[in-house]
């Protein structure tokens, strides 16, 4: 098993591949039978696949297009788990503010993200990503 250390560093590079919108080295950091839970009864919540969470990442640059600086603003590690708060800014791509807040509960097996829960600020996400997405004629959003 990876030290706390270990796994901090691999979900500090996801954090970042994932507000640049690198798909590639998000899915190369995420297990194939990972799964991301956003538990919410909102548009945007629910359990997903990697799969699904890779379908959703053509359809959220065209609304955030210049990605998302992610700050991670606290991060602890304790065995397999690892748990951090982030701020994440962005502009939408009618130039509309995004700011939102996340904390992460992350797990990790063999150097590579195998489950984590995601809590956010959801009725922002419906209120200003949501219809933008639509506009752009996306329909990868939520379950």
């Amino acid at each position: 098993m990876a030290t706390p250390e270990e796994n901090k560093a691999i979900i500090r590079d996801y954090l970042d591949a994932f507000g640049k919108f690198d798909k590639e080295r998000v899915l190369a950091l995420v297990a194939e039978d990972a799964w991301l839970e956003t538990p919410t009864k909102s548009a945007v919540g629910g359990k997903k696949t990697r799969a699904h969470m890779a379908s959703e990442f053509d359809a959220i640059k065209q609304v955030l297009p210049h990605g998302v600086d992610m700050t991670i603003l606290s991060m602890t590690a304790e065995e397999d788990r690892v748990h951090c708060e982030v701020s994440g800014t962005a502009k939408t791509i009618d130039g509309q503010s995004y700011d939102n807040r996340y904390h992460y509960a992350f797990q990790v097996r063999d150097g590579k993200i195998s489950r984590f829960v995601e809590y956010m600020d959801t009725k922002l996400v419906e209120d200003l990503i949501v219809p933008t997405f639509q506009k752009a004629g996306a329909t990868n959003i939520g379950n």
